[in-house]
């Protein structure tokens, strides 16, 4: 059976496999966060991914403008459908 890659990058971990499914079938909601802090640990320590993506996110508009605000987050994707007039 082929490993999931959960992020698509070619990251394949036991650990983190057999962590996720201990996760996923835990029905205590405490002993379930920990397990995910112990995930977020074990990804950190391995750092499958690297985020390019960090900064400052400026959008410059019009004072008739509105909700040019909203389109700024994390994803650092400009979403046109927020604004109006």
């Amino acid at each position: 059976m082929a490993k999931k890659n959960y992020i698509h990058n070619n990251y394949v971990s036991d650990k983190i496999e057999s962590q996720l499914n201990s996760e996923v079938s835990e029905l205590d909601s405490a002993a379930r966060v920990k397990k995910l802090e112990e995930i977020q640990k074990t990804l950190a320590t391995d750092l499958p991914t690297i985020p390019l993506l960090e900064g400052k996110q400026i959008a410059v508009s019009g004072k008739n403008v509105k909700g040019v605000s909203d389109t700024l987050d994390g994803s650092f994707k400009f979403r046109y459908g927020a604004i109006s007039k």
